[in-house]
């Protein structure tokens, strides 16, 4: 199943309960442990939605007693209130998605209402619809030939377990509650598994709040996550530091000098900004007047550079250094870690340091700090010692974090906390009369974007350019493999990364490390003028396939024979995992070149560096082919020209931050080959993350 909980749903329904309950009452958490069947019904299902809710970035279900959002859904299930709807839509879908066909569900809940009162004609319907499930998926399951690692009678049971639970939940609330919203909540209040967001310790499974119109729902360490996390804010915000009379470079625009003054006299800033606003640029100027101001007493500095992964936060550590050097002071950075590594959270996934063991640094800078995900803001914000001050960096509008969350956006919107941000708006890499800038912030506007305006605007500036896609289609593999070559003509150009990677074939290998650092210098320029972005990995659209065809183009251009290994002279390479052994992180970029005599003397040379190492240090799955990459790997980079690849079949993935962001890594120039629907889809459709930090900050009244 197609779902982050396929494995053994059907257990997980029909035990999950009794673990529970025998695990509760053995830790004494509930003294006279009584449940029922609607109580058993009640908390599977929220606790299935929530887990899957979950796994989509959000971190709260979010029911409201009138909800227009799902006024449109609503209409073919008149059966259900939108409260109902909300809970129940995730689970029909995923069952409809499995057996092809949208189940009439309206007719479903309508068979059980008029039996309701006939309790054995409404267990053999029910076993009926349980018999029609899956004979539909067999016969959906014949015509599409799918696959899956489960077998089918797997897959049918746990589509069967999980009809039945979504029936039982249709009865409990509409047929026993009415489809009273209050009495639903009344319900919860009495479900030994479900605690109040008000009670001292909500350590129950699922935790709750709610309003006159509105209840939310967490899975407990969700809710125990915000919760601290906006804990540790507070704290942080109102521990003693010695507040700082830092020197103000009078060039910084006023934003720049409001976030100087910020930092001198807060614990906790957050400072964001779009490309080329000088974010960085504004902390550096930030550390130095820190570090005057410390050394002026005696003080040293002690600093952190850290960002979710290990290419942002070495980027962090090079503009820093680069921003760093026009000034007369010499200042040593750290070096740069992942915020993974600065807490030491290791296999297990406990950290290292934490409330009781803190951090020894008195400034910690965090870089994109729209990746951070809930749980790892909570660990890091729970790390700074009392008495420390920390920066958060970011760009609220780019992609949210790969794990649950929106920390920096829902950190931005939060009443109580504007004071600690500043925001910068003037940008030095796109002017207001720049194309991409002006696609930017059409793209961030709002309202709805209609496909005239958003083409005007693209066929208005040279830099920018929109190509119909439409055509490219399975069965149209000619025109596919053209649009590949087309997409690679960057790459392919006469003064382009093939043909230096044509020159230094026999040659690099014969140079001293002067010269092999130039040619590599040169090397890693020409190839970042150019990147293919994609929204996904997979599909006509996705970086492997174009990955596959390119490099096809490259061995053929440099006449190379054919073999088996994925290696060869010139392959560019992105790294997935962190290997600090290696001094590697996830996200770098290395080349491929031939270091020795022979063509199979091969080793990937990361930025200028001369020491190259040896393919078989990377065997496996370390590193991939990165002449294209997906969007999200983008994050934090930036090269001359992009090409932004999407169609229909990336739908689910497309939103405003994710085609921001990918216009926003070029510095001069934008091609975007989507289709109509998919570039509509994509400039009119906000991520929203059903998060919770906002209602913690209700319920706490506020983050002061």
């Amino acid at each position: 199943m197609n779902t982050p909980y396929q494995n053994n749903i059907a257990q997980y329904l029909t035990r999950r309960m009794k673990d529970n309950a025998n695990w509760y009452h053995e830790t004494g958490r509930i003294d006279d442990f009584v449940f029922n069947t609607a109580d058993e019904t009640i908390f599977c299902l929220i606790h299935f939605v929530i887990s899957q809710l979950l796994h989509d970035g959000h971190t709260v279900l979010v029911l409201n007693r009138h909800d227009d959002i799902n006024n449109t859904q609503n209409t073919a299930h008149d059966k259900l209130s939108p409260w109902q709807l909300s809970v129940l839509h995730p689970i029909m879908s995923l069952i409809s998605d499995k057996v092809g066909d949208e189940l009439d569900f309206n007719a479903i809940f309508g068979r059980i209402d008029e039996l309701s009162n006939d309790k054995t004609a409404l267990v053999h319907y029910i076993h009926h619809t349980q018999h029609d499930l899956k004979e539909r998926y067999y016969q959906h399951s014949i015509i599409t030939k799918s696959h899956s690692h489960q077998s089918d009678e797997q897959v049918v049971a746990q589509l069967g377990e999980l009809m039945i639970c979504a029936l039982r939940f249709y009865y409990v609330t509409s047929i026993t509650l009415g489809r009273d919203f209050d009495e639903f909540i009344k319900r919860l209040y009495a479900n030994p598994f479900f605690a109040h967001g008000d009670d001292e310790k909500p350590d129950r499974a699922v935790v709750f709040y709610h309003d006159d119109d509105t209840l939310y729902l967490w899975l407990g360490r969700s809710y125990q996550a915000e919760r601290e996390l906006l804990s540790a804010i507070h704290e942080i915000r109102h521990s003693p530091i010695h507040a700082l009379d830092l020197p103000i470079n009078p060039s910084l625009n006023p934003e720049q000098q409001q976030a100087i003054r910020q930092v001198a006299s807060e614990p906790f800033s957050i400072i964001t900004g779009g490309p080329g606003t000088g974010k960085t640029f504004t902390v550096a100027q930030i550390v130095l007047a820190l570090h005057h101001a410390l050394s002026d007493v005696g003080g040293e500095l002690s600093l952190a550079l850290v960002a979710p992964t290990g290419k942002a936060s070495q980027r962090m550590a090079e503009s820093l250094q680069n921003a760093l050097s026009g000034s007369q002071t010499n200042i040593t950075l750290p070096e740069p870690m992942t915020i993974h590594r600065l807490l030491g959270i290791g296999m297990s996934g406990t950290p290292r340091y934490h409330a009781s063991n803190p951090l020894p640094y008195e400034l910690i800078i965090v870089d994109e700090a729209s990746m951070l995900g809930t749980e790892l803001a909570r660990h890091l914000l729970c790390a700074v010692k009392r008495g420390a001050r920390i920066i958060l960096l970011g760009d609220a509008h780019q992609l949210s974090a790969v794990d649950a969350g929106a920390v920096l956006a829902d950190l931005c919107r939060i009443p109580s906390l504007m004071t600690t941000r500043t925001h910068l708006v003037v940008s030095n890499r796109f002017s207001k009369d720049s194309g991409i800038g002006r696609l930017a912030q059409l793209i961030n506007q709002p309202e709805n974007i209609a496909f005239d305006k958003l083409i005007a605007l693209i066929h208005q500036e040279n830099h920018l350019s929109w190509t119909d896609i439409a055509f490219l289609t399975a069965q149209r593999s000619l025109l596919r493999q053209q649009f590949y070559k087309n997409i690679a003509d960057e790459y392919m150009a006469p003064d382009g990364f093939f043909a230096l990677t044509k020159t230094l074939k026999k040659q690099f290998a014969t140079y001293g490390d002067d010269e092999k650092q130039t040619q590599l210098q040169a090397l890693n320029e020409r190839f970042n003028q150019y990147r293919i972005l994609t929204a996904s990995h997979i599909g006509s659209c996705g970086d492997e396939l174009i990955n596959g065809f390119i490099e096809s183009l490259h061995r053929d251009y440099l006449k190379l024979p054919t073999v088996k290994s994925p290696w060869y002279h010139g392959r560019p390479v992105m790294i997935l995992k962190n290997r600090y052994d290696l001094g590697l992180f996830n996200g770098d970029i290395g080349i491929c070149l031939q270091s020795g005599k022979r063509s199979h003397e091969l080793s990937v040379y990361f930025g200028d560096s001369v020491k190259g190492l040896p393919i078989n240090m990377l065997d496996g799955d370390i590193a991939t082919t990165a002449y294209a990459m997906t969007v999200h790997k983008s994050q934090g980079s930036e090269f001359e020209k992009v090409a932004v690849v999407f169609n229909d079949d990336n739908e689910r993935l497309l939103s405003k931050e994710l085609i921001y962001t990918a216009i926003t890594r070029a510095k001069t120039k934008v091609a975007i080959y989507s289709t109509e629907q998919a570039l509509l889809k994509a400039v009119n459709t906000p991520t929203i993350r059903q998060t919770g930090l906002l209602v913690h900050d209700d319920i706490k009244g506020g983050v002061n």
